[in-house]
């Protein structure tokens, strides 16, 4: 959907439009089983289109993201939310409070982060004790994810991407319970873990 002065590029927009939501079906299943009123964090929420679908769900939702034209793109796409705050911060050291949120999620924005574990650990710290983290992204021990980052190294984009052992690995020393995968056939991952406590063992 365009909003007057909307900066979502166009390939975005035609997704959304011709209603190819599905795409976001994960991030609205998490969200059926957290319950309404929780906090959420959406870290690289980029224009905001999943954050859209699930902002009327939810109690207060957090939307983070560092480049400047996407965080204003989502501020005005979902300025008619007021239970919706948009940061333009970095997620490596993102502007919360600890064990605030009730969930945290990164929908195709962890491979796109620099130096991602810094990251993994900011989530897990403004995670609340049992909170959920929802990981949507892409498997690199497997040749479409290696293919789709040239693609996207070469559109001079950032990607760098997990295989699955090394991110359940990561999960783990962060004080992290994996408690569901989903492999599907182009190499995405669709994974969600429960903060249990303890040490965060954030570097």
């Amino acid at each position: 959907m365009e909003r007057e002065g909307d900066r979502t590029p166009l390939a975005y927009r035609i997704i959304y439009s011709l209603g190819l939501r599905s795409v976001y079906r994960p991030v609205s299943k998490l969200i059926s089983v957290i319950g309404p009123g929780a906090i959420g964090v959406d870290v690289g929420a980029g224009y905001g289109l999943s954050a859209e679908l699930i902002a009327d769900r939810v109690g207060h939702l957090i939307l983070v993201e560092v480049d400047g034209d996407m965080a204003s793109s989502a501020r005005r796409r979902l300025e008619d939310r007021p239970n919706v705050s948009v940061l333009r911060a970095d997620a490596r050291t993102l502007p919360l409070r600890d064990e605030v949120a009730d969930f945290v999620i990164f929908f195709d924005s962890l491979h796109h982060i620099p130096e991602p574990m810094r990251a993994l650990g900011e989530a897990a710290r403004v995670l609340k004790i049992g909170g959920v983290l929802g990981i949507y992204d892409f498997d690199n021990s497997r040749v479409s994810t290696r293919i789709l980052g040239r693609v996207e190294r070469m559109m001079g984009l950032h990607s760098t991407f997990f295989s699955l052992d090394n991110l359940v690995e990561g999960l783990t020393s962060l004080g992290m319970r994996v408690v569901g995968v989903r492999e599907r056939w182009a190499g995405q991952i669709d994974l969600l873990a429960v903060r249990v406590g303890g040490s965060l063992g954030v570097s």
